[in-house]
């Protein structure tokens, strides 16, 4: 179909101007002619962007409209739904904003290499970001039946819109479960190099079951939490940590957010979020002079 967009556009605007109708509905007639064209294509060749690997592979304005497009085809109809949660906290629903994400996700340094886990990942908003925004494979668990067919939905709408709108998003795995007895997500557990968890409402048993869980996560990974998992967010190990024969070897960082980036209410002014990198190296190193120290101070040195 051999026909200038911009002279489309153009016979528009003259017909608008002139307020001529026949012209008008005869030029728009014509533009939606276009648009079914390039529909049936699968392709807007202006628009399409290959190879997405790396954090500024696809521009912040498409990645937004894209993302909202799919989330306002979605899940803004079953929001009112989406709000009725049960008595336990710990499945509270609550989203987080597109820019906190972006920020989060910068932070991760993901690529299309990398392998990213939502832990609790309600209607499949972050993994999609993160896939597209990135290239990355994305894994996101769900416990809350209705959240995770909403999820669903998302996701094949998200899919629809990154075809239209001709970019490729890294592949993305959605799952029906509960976190503490999946088996897929024990196989992804070794693999990963980004886990996200927004535990703002978890409890400090689940916590505690989530640092166990991570104890199979490779050196350098990543953990990415709203309330850190126990531990100082200095980064550092204290005498009575290194002890333990169980500690996870996080080294933790604090990052500031405004309150306004989620969907549920902060007293506090600022609000962090917790990056948890494995470094079992440096456990090693100071468990080593714990011992040293240890043997220093109990041994009888003669006079």
């Amino acid at each position: 179909m051999p026909v200038n967009p911009h002279l489309i556009l153009r016979s528009v605007e003259l017909a608008l101007n002139a307020r001529d109708a026949p012209a008008f509905i005869s030029a728009v007639a014509e533009a939606n002619s276009l648009i079914k064209f390039l529909k049936t294509q699968s392709r807007i060749p202006s628009m399409r962007l290959h190879a997405v690997n790396h954090t500024t592979g696809i521009p912040k304005a498409v990645l937004f409209r894209v993302l909202e497009e799919s989330y306002q085809r979605s899940v803004a109809p079953e929001a009112s739904r989406l709000q009725k949660t049960g008595p336990d906290p710990a499945f509270a629903y609550g989203e987080l904003s597109l820019p906190l994400l972006y920020d989060i996700i910068q932070q991760a340094q993901l690529t299309h290499r990398s392998i990213f886990l939502d832990l609790g990942s309600g209607v499949g908003n972050v993994v999609a970001q993160a896939s597209l925004q990135t290239g990355c494979t994305s894994y996101g668990i769900e416990i809350n039946r209705f959240s995770a067919s909403v999820a669903q939905v998302h996701q094949r709408v998200f899919e629809e819109r990154c075809a239209l709108w001709g970019v490729q998003s890294g592949p993305v795995e959605l799952e029906c479960g509960d976190i503490t007895k999946s088996t897929r997500l024990k196989e992804l557990l070794i693999e990963a190099d980004v886990i996200f968890v927004n535990n703002e409402r978890f409890g400090p048993a689940l916590n505690q079951t989530l640092v166990q869980m991570f104890s199979s996560l490779k050196e350098k990974a990543l953990v990415i939490t709203l309330q850190p998992l126990g531990m100082s967010v200095h980064c550092t190990f204290t005498d009575r940590d290194i002890i333990k024969e169980n500690i996870i070897p996080f080294c933790i960082t604090k990052h500031t957010f405004h309150p306004g980036d989620v969907t549920w209410t902060y007293k506090e002014q600022n609000c962090f979020f917790y990056v948890h990198r494995v470094n079992r190296r440096e456990h090693s190193r100071a468990r080593c002079r714990q011992k040293i120290s240890t043997i220093l101070q109990t041994t009888r040195w003669p006079v």
